[in-house]
């Protein structure tokens, strides 16, 4: 018993207490069984000395065997205490060289994306609620009918030159004229839409 209770500390994935708990409990019963025989030994008629002295050896034996593990078990109920107890570092924090927060690079490039994506999400909604038409082309693909002429932008000069100007400003207005003759066999144009669909006209 007293060699078996050397090697406690060799039990196959135990703990020392766990060990100490079982050793004990075999000394116990172990100790139990030599008072029960020492006991009956005792009031045998007639009494046998020599088996007498030798059962109470060993129950001084077992005794002293019992209260050696009841101290190994207690010692070993407080290391475990004391080491469920305790706060082991497993690795030191260590301080950060830069500040986790803010982070400049990130914020900037975050809200140009913000702002770029805002911006053309916002341009879209006005351009799709917007119906003014800004181009002769518009203007045909709405009515669904040709443009007789453009009359291209002029100055005053070009305006007083008209009847003697052979510019492009001219031969708008020569054009003009020709398409609003009436062609053979055609009824004469009795509606005429005039707009301005070039940009900043609309006070001209």
């Amino acid at each position: 018993m007293i060699s078996e209770s050397k090697d406690l500390y060799t039990g196959g994935g135990k703990t020392s207490q766990e060990v100490l708990g079982e050793e004990l409990i075999k000394a116990q019963v172990a100790l139990d069984q030599t008072r029960d025989a020492y006991a009956r030994l005792i009031i045998q008629t007639p009494a046998a000395t020599g088996e007498i002295e030798t059962t109470k050896q060993l129950l001084q034996l077992n005794q002293s065997n019992y209260t050696t593990l009841l101290g190994q078990f207690t010692q070993a109920s407080l290391r475990e205490e004391i080491r469920s107890s305790m706060i082991t570092v497993i690795e030191p924090a260590v301080a950060p060289q830069t500040p986790s927060t803010p982070r400049v690079s990130l914020n900037y490039a975050m809200g140009f994306v913000v702002g770029l994506v805002g911006g053309l999400g916002l341009a879209l909604i006005f351009e799709s609620q917007d119906t003014a038409l800004y181009r002769s082309e518009d203007i045909e693909a709405v009515t669904e009918l040709n443009a007789i002429a453009r009359i291209p932008k002029a100055n005053r000069k070009q305006l007083g030159n008209l009847s003697s100007d052979f510019s492009s400003f001219s031969d708008a207005f020569e054009n003009l004229a020709l398409n609003l003759q009436p062609a053979k066999g055609q009824p004469p144009k009795k509606v005429l839409l005039v707009m301005s669909a070039e940009p900043n006209q609309e006070n001209r």
